[in-house]
């Protein structure tokens, strides 16, 4: 928690600093930060100073996110956004697995000290490659060229993007309320599992790497919206599975759903750095914030269900965030709809005049 609220507090105005040094300096900057934290870790014996560290990595962590969602629009070629986005996710699960698993490897192997040099090692390393792979086309742009004003905010403030913003923090509310709950759900009664199994439920994420990238294909020929809507459904599919007493089913519903978070995430990113109603990085900052917020309420909201409903209450809570989120973004959605027929009627005219 103390590292999500970091991110969330930080994630608006890390994307207008990014938006005025420019996506390959703000990165550079954030993974710096981030090793420098990571390997004070390494020697820190006291709660209260590892809390205070991770939230002094939540702050630095939406320079870096901010940076490389700006810049998703900016390092790849005419029409092959999403196949970037889709690169971007596939590393975030990449680093998801590893992030949980590296660490627990190392520390009854190596201890705490040991272990968490050698995991800040691992960053050094990724930021070597970093360095040498991310374009030179993400340098800031010309100086007078970014309103750094506060009323930037208010411009990615639009009814577009406020329904981004909202599916983003759908998306990761339910994403973390369902890997929070459904390991208590299968420590009791009747599953019992034990310590290491859990663990590795974390390995559903690993069919999104294969599945996700056949999304930019899909979205040559589907549009966004019904991309996401069949995340949604595919989602409560998988969620659905997670009601049965049988382990291998449970297993089976966490991947399905896990994929479809993945695909939504994958297009949301896509489409937060097309948008042109504000600078990029603003409105990546701006995602990052509700995203993460919705992390922050997804563990600790479904807690108020779980004592008297267990996990059926919490997919219920679920279900009552979705349909609020849809409710109050759709009418962006039945907006772009209908504006579609104003023009349809001007285009009909402009030819019927020609032909005259």
């Amino acid at each position: 928690m103390a590292s999500t609220i970091g991110i969330a507090v930080a994630s608006p105005l890390a994307g207008l600093l990014t938006e005025r040094i420019g996506s390959r300096k703000a990165s550079f900057i954030g993974l710096v930060l981030l090793i420098l934290l990571s390997f004070s870790v390494s020697f820190l014996k006291d709660l209260h100073w590892l809390l205070g560290i991770r939230f002094l990595s939540g702050l630095v962590i939406p320079i870096v996110l901010s940076s490389l969602l700006a810049s998703v629009h900016l390092t790849s070629e005419v029409g092959d956004e999403v196949s970037v986005s889709a690169t971007y996710v596939s590393g975030t699960i990449i680093g998801g697995i590893a992030g949980r698993y590296l660490p627990a490897l190392l520390v009854p192997l190596l201890g705490w000290t040991p272990a968490s040099i050698v995991f800040s090692g691992v960053h050094l390393i990724l930021f070597i490659f970093t360095v040498l792979l991310l374009p030179v086309s993400t340098n800031p742009a010309p100086s007078g060229s970014i309103d750094l004003r506060l009323d930037v905010f208010r411009r990615a403030w639009t009814e577009s993007l406020r329904a981004k913003f909202l599916a983003g923090f759908c998306l990761l509310f339910c994403q973390t309320a369902v890997f929070t709950y459904i390991v208590i759900r299968l420590y009791v009664a009747p599953f019992n599992l034990d310590y290491s199994t859990l663990g590795a439920l974390y390995l559903v994420f690993l069919p999104p790497l294969i599945l996700i990238r056949f999304i930019p294909r899909l979205r040559k020929r589907v549009e966004a919206k019904t991309l996401l809507l069949a995340a949604v459904i595919g989602g409560w599919c998988g969620l659905l599975l997670t009601i049965s007493n049988t382990f291998w089913v449970v297993l089976a519903g966490l991947a399905v759903f896990s994929t479809a978070v993945f695909v939504a995430q994958t297009v949301l990113a896509n489409e937060i750095g097309a948008d042109a109603s504000a600078p990029k990085a603003v409105s990546a900052g701006m995602y990052l914030f509700f995203y993460y917020l919705g992390w922050s309420l997804g563990a600790l909201a479904p807690a108020l269900f779980w004592s008297s409903f267990g996990w059926n209450g919490c997919l219920i809570l679920l279900c009552l965030v979705q349909l609020t989120g849809f409710a109050l973004s759709k009418n962006h959605w039945y907006k772009k709809q209908h504006d579609l027929i104003p023009k349809m009627r001007e285009l009909l005219l402009i030819d019927l005049k020609e032909k005259t």
